[in-house]
C-alpha cells in the first residue's frame, strides 16, 4: 500500500506515521540516523503492533497550524487508520501532506515532491520544507540533499534568489547553505541601494553588518574608478621631459584634447543626472556602456558636437577615430565592476553581481570550528534554546467525528501513552528565535552544557537525550 503522494510503504518498517489520510510504514534506523528528534522517539517503549513498535499521529492543535504528533496505542492507532479510510475524520491539506512526503524522500535519499513554477512559490515551499528539518531537528545531510534537490531546479531558483534575496539568505543561514548563502548576498549587496528599510531588517543582524560591510567596499571601489576614468589621459599624450616641449608638438594632439573634452564633457553630465554609483540600481547601466565601447559617444551623437565645432570631413573622421581609441582605453577600469560571481547566466539583471563572498564570510564557519574540538554530547547540548519552549505533556482530545478540538487540563503525571508532541517545540531553534548576533553563530563552547534540569520531572539528568527527551526515553 502507498500514500497517494507516491511514498512507499515499507512492509519490514518497525515505524509508522500516519498524516491523514497518508500512511507510512517507515524504519526506526533510517529514521533516527536523519532525525534527532525520531532518534528519541524510537527511544520509547512502546508494546509492538501489526505495523511495527513506534505509531505516530499528525493530530489538529488549538496551538500550531500544523498540528502535533501524537503517540497512539495500537488499537487506537487502528482506530486512526479505519478513520483514514473512511470519509470521517480530519483530512490534512495536501500542501502539508506533500511537505511531510518530501521530508521523508529526503531521509530516504529521494528526490523531494518540489512542484513549484514561479519564483515565489519556491520559496514559500523551500521555507516550509526547513521548518519541517528544523523541528524534527534534521541532520545537515537532510538539508544537504534539500539544497541539492532546490539547485536542480537551476533557473527557476537561481531567478527566485535575484529577486527575493532577503528570503533566501536567511534560508542559506538555516540550512547551512554556501551556495544559496553566497549568491544571496551577491544580489543583496547589488541592489542595496534599492532595499527599504523592512527588508533590510528582516536580515539577520551577521548578515546586514556583512551585506552593509560589502556594499560600502563596492561604493569605494566605484568611487576609485571614476576618479580613475576622470583623471585618465591616453598614453599618446606622454611626453618624457627630455622631450619636444613646444608648443607644435601639444597643437599636433589637438584631436586628442578635444576627444578628452568630449568625453569628459559626457562623463560629467552622467554625474550630475545621477547616473553613476549614486543611482537606484548602483550605476550598473552607466558602467555597463562604459564597458560596452559601442554604447555611447557614437557616431549617431557626432554631430551635435560638430554643431559647435564645425570640421572638415577628413577632421571628423579623425576625431571620431580618437574618442572611440580614448574609449578603448577606458574600458578597463570597469571590468572588475561588470564580473558575474552570481551563478545566475541566463540574462543580464539591471544591477551588479561583481560581490565577493568568501567562505570565511559564511556565519557558521567559525561556529564548526568550535564543533571539532567538542564531543557529541556537547554539541548537541548547544542547539538547546530554551527548555521551557518544550511543549510537553500537554494533551488534547481530539473528536474526529465533529472535527472539534478541545483542550485538556494539565497534568502533574502526564499520560504518556497518549502524549502531544510539537517537534518544534523540544529545543531547537525557530525563525522567531534571536539565534545569530553579529559574527557569529551561538554554535560553540558558550552554551552551558552542565546539567539540565528536566522539564517534567524536575530532577537532574546530565546527558542530553535525558535533558531533553527524558520523557520520552523513561515513561
Amino acid at each position: 500500500m502507498a500514500s497517494i503522494t507516491g511514498f512507499p510503504l515499507f512492509y519490514d518498517g518497525n515505524f509508522n506515521i500516519l498524516i491523514n489520510p497518508d500512511m507510512y510504514g517507515l524504519h526506526a534506523s533510517v529514521l533516527g540516523a536523519k532525525s534527532r528528534f525520531f532518534k528519541a522517539a524510537c527511544a520509547r517503549s512502546n508494546e509492538p503492533g501489526q505495523f511495527g513498535a513506534t505509531r505516530l499521529v499528525l493530530v489538529p492543535s488549538t496551538v500550531h497550524t500544523r498540528g502535533v504528533l501524537q503517540f497512539q496505542t495500537f488499537e487506537s492507532y487502528n482506530r486512526q487508520i479505519e478513520r483514514a479510510l473512511s470519509p470521517i475524520g480530519i483530512v490534512w491539506p495536501e500542501s502539508l501532506r506533500k511537505r511531510w512526503a518530501s521530508m521523508f524522500r529526503l531521509m530516504y535519499n529521494m528526490d523531494p515532491l518540489i512542484q513549484s513554477r514561479d519564483s515565489e512559490s519556491i520559496v514559500l515551499e523551500a521555507e516550509d520544507l526547513v521548518q519541517i528539518a528544523e523541528d524534527i531537528g534534521a541532520s545537515w545531510e537532510v538539508m544537504k540533499a534539500l539544497e541539492t534537490a532546490l539547485l536542480h531546479f537551476d533557473r527557476l531558483t537561481l531567478y527566485s534568489i535575484v529577486w527575493q534575496p532577503a528570503s533566501w539568505v536567511n534560508l542559506g543561514i538555516r540550512m547551512r547553505s554556501a551556495v544559496i548563502y553566497q549568491e544571496a548576498v551577491i544580489h543583496l549587496v547589488g541592489q542595496w541601494k534599492a532595499f527599504n528599510a523592512t527588508i533590510i531588517d528582516s536580515l539577520e543582524p551577521y548578515t546586514r553588518d556583512l551585506c552593509q560591510k560589502k556594499y560600502q567596499e563596492l561604493v569605494l571601489r566605484k568611487k576609485t574608478v571614476e576618479c580613475h576614468i576622470l583623471s585618465h589621459y591616453p598614453r599618446s599624450l606622454h611626453c618624457g621631459a627630455d622631450g619636444n616641449l613646444s608648443c607644435a608638438s601639444y597643437a599636433n594632439d589637438i584631436y586628442t584634447w578635444m576627444a578628452i573634452s568630449f568625453f569628459r564633457q559626457w562623463f560629467s553630465h552622467s554625474i550630475v543626472l545621477c547616473r553613476n554609483y549614486v543611482a537606484a540600481d548602483g550605476g550598473a547601466a552607466f558602467y555597463r556602456r562604459i564597458g560596452g565601447v559601442d554604447t555611447y559617444l557614437t557616431c549617431q551623437e557626432m554631430p551635435y558636437f560638430n554643431l559647435k565645432f564645425p570640421m572638415s570631413t577628413k577632421g571628423r573622421a579623425v576625431f571620431e577615430a580618437k574618442v572611440r581609441e580614448l574609449k578603448e582605453e577606458i574600458r578597463p577600469f570597469v571590468d572588475d565592476l561588470l564580473v558575474n560571481n552570481s551563478r545566475y547566466t541566463f540574462d543580464e539583471l539591471p544591477h551588479l553581481t561583481c560581490c565577493w563572498v568568501d567562505e570565511e564570510d559564511l556565519p557558521w564557519v567559525d561556529a564548526e570550528d568550535d564543533d571539532d574540538s567538542e564531543s557529541d554530547g556537547q554539541c548537541e547540548a548547544a542547539l538547546k534554546i530554551d527548555e521551557c519552549k518544550m511543549c510537553l505533556g500537554m494533551q488534547e482530545a481530539v473528536s474526529y467525528s465533529s472535527g472539534s478540538t478541545t483542550q485538556s487540563a494539565h497534568s502533574q503525571t502526564p499520560n504518556f501513552g497518549n502524549i502531544d508532541i510539537y517537534p518544534g517545540a523540544l529545543g531547537y531553534p525557530t525563525p522567531s528565535d534571536n539565534l545569530y548576533p553579529p559574527g557569529h553563530l551561538p554554535w560553540g563552547s558558550n552554551t552551558n552544557t552542565g546539567n539540565t534540569e528536566s522539564f517534567l520531572t524536575g530532577q537532574t539528568n546530565p546527558s542530553f537525550m535525558d535533558s531533553q527527551f527524558g520523557w520520552l526515553m523513561h515513561p
